[in-house]
């Protein structure tokens, strides 16, 4: 009977252990492949984490700057890392001030989201928040509000 209780309790660990993710880290974070960091300038890279066929996987990055109190998106360039499942986000957007890149991502049915904060040093690691959902406004909202 306790067995079967650890095992209970210890299932959802088991479980979400698994579950599709993003991790953020800087360019180098990408490998040794130093002609594909000086090739796109990224401002950061992504891997994705427990998708078993990278090959289908989509993801999207969209830079989102405050212009005027209100909101401006563009589409943040993403490149190839040089290894499947990672990719560099870098800038191509004008300005240098900050902003709040949003990266979503797919593999099969499953979502994943980070949210990344630019500042005038570039990313904080400490920063990012990923969630294992696509990213609200709410939660590039809250992205801005942790610059400040």
């Amino acid at each position: 009977m306790v067995r079967l209780a650890l095992i209970l309790a210890l299932a959802p660990f088991t479980a979400s252990a698994a579950d599709f993710s993003l991790t953020i880290g800087p360019p180098v974070a990408a490998g040794t492949d130093a002609k594909v960091v000086k090739k796109v300038a990224a401002l950061f890279a992504v891997r994705l984490e427990e998708c078993p066929d990278v090959s289908k996987a989509q993801i999207t990055a969209t830079a989102n700057m405050m212009v005027n109190q209100a909101v401006t998106t563009v589409p943040a360039m993403i490149e190839s890392g040089g290894k499947p499942g990672i990719y560099m986000v870098s800038r191509n957007w004008s300005g240098g001030g900050n902003a709040v890149v949003n990266v979503n991502a797919t593999c099969g049915g499953a979502k994943a989201g980070a949210v990344v904060p630019i500042g005038a040093q570039g990313f904080s690691r400490e920063s990012v928040k990923t969630f294992q959902r696509a990213v609200t406004p709410a939660d590039v909202e809250a992205g801005f509000r942790a610059m400040n």
